[in-house]
């Protein structure tokens, strides 16, 4: 039996990144040290790094929906014996194509290349399951029905839990509403952008938590946040970093050395986090290091 003192084993940070629009969660992506692939559900992801880094090597993959249809219905009520002949029974491009990419880089062992894998965002990547969802059905041009959200929750949670389970970092984007009132307690509190109860347990998979503010210092400069810690209106932000307030500045003051800024910073300097490239190097210098002598023991 192994103890905790004794196990050596780097565990990958898992981050989720919860915001709302324009506060900064793709681009604080870019901050992080090493080899990144991010995979996109929304193209304001891939300019979001571009603007702050043009020659920016984070690789990506985009999953953006075909073929649509734009009138919504609803499903027709049937009497008696009377069916409905739904559409044809096929897949939906945004998710088959992301589905079909995970399968295949993964008996690759293409993941375990990068130091971090990003999905962006969470909240799209839902939506499209959903579109995969009806597809399936063949009712794409229909309003949901909840059970299509219960599916699409038990879909979420195992592709979180797949990515968890990756040998790399894991960077999670997803939206937060906008301050709304709790039906119970009547307070206002904002939510995550997410299916069912998943708002509630997903973070569960995760060793950090942040929330993206923005807020202006003294001299009425916009100054980039990450929230530590929960708070009345949100429950899920969190750390596991020791020593980090509730509130830490996290704006880029300069794109020429971007990792060393932002959250990279942070990560690096309180959390320790080197990249596989430097462990490696690190590993290979301790084995070119000649055995050290022991003492000779007294004969007495």
């Amino acid at each position: 039996m192994t103890t905790i003192a004794e196990y050596d084993d780097i565990v990958p940070e898992r981050i989720m990144m919860l915001g709302q629009g324009g506060e900064g969660k793709s681009t604080l992506f870019e901050t992080l040290p090493g080899r990144k692939l991010m995979l996109a559900f929304e193209r304001n992801a891939i300019t979001a790094l571009k603007a702050i880094n043009p020659k920016s090597s984070t690789e990506f993959e985009l999953f953006s929906p075909g073929e649509m249809n734009f009138t919504v219905q609803r499903v027709p009520s049937l009497k008696g014996g009377d069916s409905y002949q739904y559409q044809l029974k096929r897949r939906a491009d945004a998710y088959a194509a992301f589905e079909k990419y995970c399968e295949e880089k993964l008996a690759s062992g293409y993941f375990d290349q990068f130091d971090w894998i990003a999905i962006d965002g969470g909240t799209q990547l839902a939506r499209a399951m959903l579109d995969d969802v009806l597809a399936r059905e063949g009712r794409l041009g229909y309003v949901p029905e909840m059970s299509d959200y219960n599916v699409v929750k038990f879909q979420m949670e195992r592709v979180l839990r797949f990515f968890c389970a990756v040998n790399a970092g894991f960077y999670f984007v997803v939206h937060v509403s906008t301050t709304e009132k709790d039906e119970v307690t009547k307070r206002l509190v904002d939510n995550l952008i997410l299916p069912g109860d998943l708002k509630n347990i997903a973070s569960t998979m995760f060793s950090q938590v942040f929330r993206t503010t923005t807020a202006e210092n003294e001299k009425g400069e916009l100054r980039f946040m990450i929230q530590t810690r929960p708070d009345s209106k949100l429950k899920g932000p969190r750390t596991s970093i020791r020593g980090l307030p509730t509130q830490v500045d996290v704006t880029i003051e300069s794109t020429l050395m971007l990792e060393r800024t932002g959250l990279g910073k942070i990560l690096s300097e309180k959390a320790g986090f080197q990249t596989k490239k430097a462990r490696a190097k690190l590993a290979e210098r301790k084995l070119a290091e000649p055995p050290k002598e022991e003492p000779p023991k007294n004969s007495s």
